[in-house]
């Protein structure tokens, strides 16, 4: 048997809170308080907080504002509405028939009755959450024993079985409500994290975009100081070479052998720094300003190239293969400088290979345009490709292969403003291919 369900009771006044009494305690259940009017009920609900609340009331027209302050407090309501009669044998007939109701199977197990399908002029209809009016019969003053207590104990079953649906209602909607405030925690507190990165990312971005224009800043610096040197270096290393040339000519007899050779060591050495001193304002100049991009003819300006070289050195015989038709986007200034340089090393290392072959052409790396100059000349080891475009770092003796050293240094920096890539492939006695990209 459950706990029976607190209640407050209700009553119209003028019905006899003794015999109202009576009748709640047939029904099983415990009394929390009884008022009689709407003042007092408001102060015995806000103290008892009962399960339901019963309302007895002297006619169908009754109880109406006792049942509204219970519903104000949220607290369900089951009104009582009796009919007065003037014979107690009507009275006596109507306990006689809630009796044999009640032995037919209609009372309460404590889980809450079913209602009979069959019903007279004095029972209730069908019970909906909105329709809790019970009908009973009171003689006088006193409420009879006639009140139907299969029906009214099959009202409060249901609000009993309301309250427990309600509280299990509540309970998952406070677990539900935990596990969101759990989850709002977690996720405040990885916004956090991420707000913390976010800023610590930016701090850092912050500091290399700073880094960075020092960097460009001490690089533009550096260059107009070498660009300065180089220049102030040329007029001197004129001068040395010049005058050096002038004694070989003049007291050239007058000298031995020894003092020709270290007067020819003099010359050759100042032309060399000459060369390197042009190299190295030429690089400042390639290397500076801006890169302004237009429609460049590739093929042409291999041609060009080649046609120079055969000029300047008319007894090699090289075969060279240009592929036609090859353009691009780029500053048509530096990309021949690139072309340039680059058929000029391949035309140096192919000096000591008969039948010499210099290729040029066009292909795909990553789905980008590509140029490549591939020769069969004396190549390179690859264990040492760092030292390839770095400059001034030679892969071969100065007395086999002249050249200053920087050319594809000059090479690879255009690129880089191009925002393109370039690489080496090759293998000593089996020539190379310099291949490069432009974005």
């Amino acid at each position: 048997m459950k706990t029976p369900v607190g209640v407050v009771v209700l009553c119209d006044q003028g019905l006899a809170i003794g015999a109202i009494e009576r009748s709640v305690a047939q029904l099983g259940l415990s009394i929390a308080g009884v008022v009689e009017s709407v003042a007092s009920a408001e102060k015995a609900l806000g103290n008892a907080k009962p399960d339901v609340a019963v309302v007895f009331c002297a006619g169908p027209q009754r109880g109406e504002a006792m049942a509204g302050v219970a519903r104000r407090f949220g607290v369900p309501v089951v009104r009582v509405v009796t009919d007065r009669q003037d014979t107690g044998q009507q009275t006596a007939t109507a306990a006689e028939s809630s009796a044999k109701r009640a032995r037919a199977g209609h009372a309460d197990d404590g889980d809450g009755a079913k209602t009979s399908t069959e019903s007279g002029p004095d029972e209730p209809g069908p019970l909906g959450p909105e329709n809790r009016d019970i009908r009973c019969v009171a003689s006088g003053n006193e409420l009879a024993l006639a009140i139907d207590l299969a029906v009214t104990r099959s009202a409060l079953a249901r609000i009993r079985r309301e309250r427990i649906t309600r509280k299990h209602a509540e309970r998952e909607s406070s677990r539900h409500n935990q596990e969101l405030a759990r989850q709002n925690e977690e996720l405040a507190r990885r916004l956090k994290v991420l707000e913390r990165r976010s800023e610590q990312r930016e701090h850092r971005n912050q500091f290399q975009e700073q880094r960075i224009a020092q960097l460009e800043s001490n690089n533009r610096e550096l260059e107009v100081f070498n660009f300065s040197v180089a220049h102030e270096l040329l007029q001197p290393i004129r001068s040395i070479s010049g005058f050096s040339s002038i004694l070989v000519k003049q007291y050239g007899s007058s000298l031995d052998d020894r003092g020709k050779g270290y007067l020819h060591r003099t010359v050759k050495a100042g032309q060399r720094m000459k060369e390197i001193v042009n190299a190295l304002l030429n690089l400042t100049r390639d290397t500076q300003g801006e890169v302004h991009i237009y429609t460049c003819n590739v093929t042409a300006m291999a041609e060009e190239a080649v046609r120079k070289l055969r000029e300047i050195d008319p007894d090699r015989q090289v075969e060279v293969q240009i592929q036609r038709h090859m353009g691009t986007y780029a500053d048509n200034k530096l990309l021949r400088v690139v072309v340039e340089n680059l058929l000029d090393n391949a035309w140096k290392f192919t000096a000591n290979v008969a039948g010499a072959r210099i290729e040029v052409g066009e292909t795909q790396r990553d789905d980008k345009q590509a140029f490549f100059v591939q020769d069969n000349g004396a190549g390179f080891d690859m264990a040492y490709i760092e030292d390839v475009f770095a400059p001034f770092k030679r892969l071969h003796r100065e007395e086999e292969f002249g050249g200053t050293g920087i050319g594809l240094t000059t090479v690879k920096r255009i690129i880089n403003r191009h925002g393109g890539t370039i690489w080496a492939e090759g293998a000593p006695g089996k020539g190379a291919t310099i291949t490069f990209t432009l974005s």
